[in-house]
């Protein structure tokens, strides 16, 4: 039987991906720790990643396309009347960020949604410029104008300007 490249320490962690024995039982079907890279120990990071970012608005940010925002333009009323309250005007500006997050695998696919069910890649979002094949495109880093990969934060991040 041909290796099942599963993630695996021993033949019997097959048992648990497979849904009945092989002819022959569980035997060789991992292709060992030294080729698979997941099954090494440097394999899987246990924990979660963290990422931080300060925002800034002074100027330059407040000049840029869809940053920029007068306050009377913030949808959230909440939001305007506590802004209100810190002492700004209707017309003063404030940045809005609204954050995207993108991860990418070993493997080339990242989050978020591509193409469409009839794509190579199914709605999965793939960056597969290497290749030469159909999934030559790269969807994460030059999705076209319908793709999203990445996950946008559902709320916003408002920073009122730097004097």
């Amino acid at each position: 039987m041909e290796p099942a490249e599963l993630t695996c320490q021993t033949d019997l962690d097959c048992a648990i991906a497979l849904p009945a024995p092989p002819a022959g039982g569980y035997q060789n079907l991992c292709r060992g720790v030294s080729s698979n890279f997941a099954d090494s120990a440097r394999g899987c990071e246990q924990g979660y990643f963290e990422f931080s970012h300060n925002y800034e608005c002074g100027v330059s940010e407040l000049a840029l396309s869809g940053v920029g925002k007068a306050m009377s333009t913030i949808a959230n009323q909440d939001v305007r009347t506590r802004l209100l309250r810190m002492g700004l005007s209707s017309i003063d500006e404030v940045c809005v960020f609204k954050p995207k997050v993108q991860v990418t695998d070993n493997w080339g696919w990242c989050n978020g949604v591509c193409g469409t069910d009839l794509s190579p890649g199914g709605t999965g979002c793939y960056d597969g410029a290497h290749l030469s094949s159909a999934l030559a495109n790269d969807e994460c880093t030059t999705p076209s104008p319908t793709d999203t990969p990445w996950t946008e934060y559902q709320g916003e991040i408002i920073v009122i300007p730097s004097s």
